[in-house]
Parts: C-alpha cells; structure tokens; sequence
C-alpha cells in the first residue's frame, strides 16, 4: 500500500508543499480586469518569490513539507529564515470549456 504523508504534522498556517505550487501554476492564459472590461493574454508566467517552509517528521522519519508566503514582517528577536522559490509556468494548450 502507498504511503501518503500526514499533513496534519505541518504548522495549520501552511498548505502542503504540493498543494502550494499547484495553486501558484494554475493559469489560463487570460487576465480579465471585468471593471475596465480588458483581458490581457498570456503565455508564460514567471514567478520569483520568498516563501516559508514548514518540515515535520513522523516517527517513521517520512519528511512532510508544508509552504506558506512570509507570514509576518514585524521584527522579532528570532527571524524567520526566507527560501526563494522560482516557478515559471508555461501555457501549452487552451482547452475550449
């Protein structure tokens, strides 16, 4: 059987490393501003961007990755350590839905 990994391990602020760079690639191809009534077409998206990343091990020592955008800017006695995440996404086909 497979193993799935226990994302309840991840700090709740966080969204499983997976989930998070499938929610920054999903793209159309198409920005539509509704207000002005202007859409502007795309065909790549290149993102560059800090993130925080959260690691838990289980007591089979399975790594779990949970990610997040910088959660606080105030400065504290310990700061938080940013990663740099660099995502280009690339519009291959345009389905007709």
């Amino acid at each position: 059987m497979e193993h799935y990994p226990n994302y309840a391990s991840i700090d709740e602020a966080f969204l499983p490393f997976h989930a998070f760079a499938t929610a920054l690639s999903e793209f159309d191809g198409e920005i539509t501003d509704e207000e002005s009534g202007t859409t502007m077409s795309l065909s790549e998206v290149r993102l560059e961007l800090p993130i925080l990343i959260d690691i838990a091990s289980d007591e089979n020592e399975t790594l779990t990755l949970g990610a997040s955008p910088p959660l606080y800017y105030v400065a504290t006695g310990i700061e938080s350590v940013f990663h740099k995440i660099t995502l280009r996404v690339t519009l291959l086909e345009k389905e007709n839905t």
